[in-house]
């Protein structure tokens, strides 16, 4: 190529490289293609013949060009537009390089690497899923528009869950869509991200983006992962933030009953209020720690939870019965003045309460037994 160390090739030279490219002989096309870089170093304008060269009609000398143009980051409309036709060429390996080359572009290949990532080619697919998660936070953007397209969705989520927190802020404006499809993607997308997401999510929906509807459902995804920062919030000054975490915390369901039952013993009236009012519509899961909860020395702690198992009802009949027959004498008055208010759907405890009557002697209890009684009796 040269015609002695450090000097540029002569014009001669360059004739016969011409010549080579042009020859009809694939091969040799080929070999001239692949001196494209030694060329450019010596100052040659070699972009117009790697466009023809992509445009050749024989897949080797394509590869070649291909090849050519992403060690040396050359990336004209024309030439990327060209190698983009060639992806319908049918030539796997062709359109593997093509692939390759997009990846070395980087951000320039990337709306064509989008395109791709629905291809029949498991190769290409998982290869542009890797080049995307390296790309990072460049990728996200096009990404989070390809999660539009129904044949991109699944396969622009999966790669956006790979790049993690940098594409979380973006995804949770997905939350606010109309479209419920794209809403559950959004929330598969985080839901795969991981709960380190939560802090994050809970805070925007703290300031109304996404709505807190939709935030909700999101956080419900991550399950008992989410009740630690839900309680943060529970505890919130906002009442309009307190509120919509304990209606979270609801929808979470069972593992959410410990952390509320604390509350419900510990935490300020309003709190304790709100975990009342959030393990009543929990329901029958609450009812073994709110029988528990009716042990508890504090009498006001006591009556909130017989409150709450009379609003939960019939569920929790047996156990209320059980404390009646073997429980401290606190525990018992609270477990007698819970069947009291649940009304009709005690009656058919009458037989335990006239039997604990007939051998109690506590007076303070006495009075509730036959109180609970009479109230009940109505119901016969």
């Amino acid at each position: 190529m040269t015609d002695t160390i450090g000097r540029a090739p002569s014009e001669d030279a360059w004739e016969a490289f011409l010549k080579a490219l042009f020859s009809p002989l694939p091969g040799l096309r080929e070999m001239a293609i692949l001196e494209l870089p030694t060329w450019l170093a010596h100052g040659r304008d070699i972009t117009p013949l790697l466009e023809m060269s992509v445009r050749d009609p024989e897949p080797m000398v394509c590869r070649a060009a291909a090849i050519v143009a992403g060690r040396l980051r050359i990336a004209t409309p024309t030439l990327l537009e060209d190698l983009e036709k060639k992806l319908t060429s049918g030539d796997d390996l062709l359109k593997r390089t093509i692939v390759t080359t997009f990846s070395r572009l980087g951000i320039t290949g990337l709306p064509r690497m989008i395109r791709l990532l629905a291809d029949r080619d498991p190769f290409i697919r998982r290869f542009l899923a890797l080049t995307l998660e390296d790309l990072g936070e460049a990728a996200i953007e096009p990404l989070i528009a390809a999660l539009s397209q129904e044949p991109l969705r699944r396969a622009a989520a999966e790669v956006l869950i790979r790049i993690g927190q940098p594409a979380v802020s973006q995804v949770m404006k997905l939350l606010d869509q109309p479209d419920r499809d794209l809403q559950y993607t959004a929330m598969d997308i985080l839901e795969g991200i991981g709960p380190h997401v939560l802090p994050t999510l809970i805070a925007e929906i703290k300031r109304g983006h996404p709505r807190p509807e939709e935030g909700g459902e999101a956080v419900t995804r991550f399950g008992p992962d989410a009740i630690p920062e839900l309680m943060k919030a529970l505890r919130s000054s906002d009442a309009g933030h307190q509120c919509w975490a304990a209606a979270t915390l609801v929808k979470i369901g069972a593992p959410a009953v410990p952390a509320l039952s604390a509350a419900l013993c510990t935490e300020s009236p309003s709190v304790c209020w709100l975990a009342a009012k959030a393990l009543a519509q929990i329901g029958p899961a609450a009812v073994p720690n709110l029988v528990t909860i009716l042990t508890n020395p504090n009498a006001t702690v006591r009556w909130v939870a017989a409150d709450i198992l009379a609003q939960i009802g019939g569920e929790a009949l047996t156990s209320l019965e059980r404390l009646i027959q073997e429980g401290e004498a606190p525990a018992r008055e609270a477990a007698i003045h819970a069947l009291g208010l649940m009304g009709e759907t005690a009656s058919s405890s009458l037989p335990t309460l006239t039997a604990a009557l007939q051998r109690e002697t506590d007076p303070t209890l006495r009075q509730a037994l036959q109180n609970t009684i009479a109230k009940l009796a109505a119901y016969q």
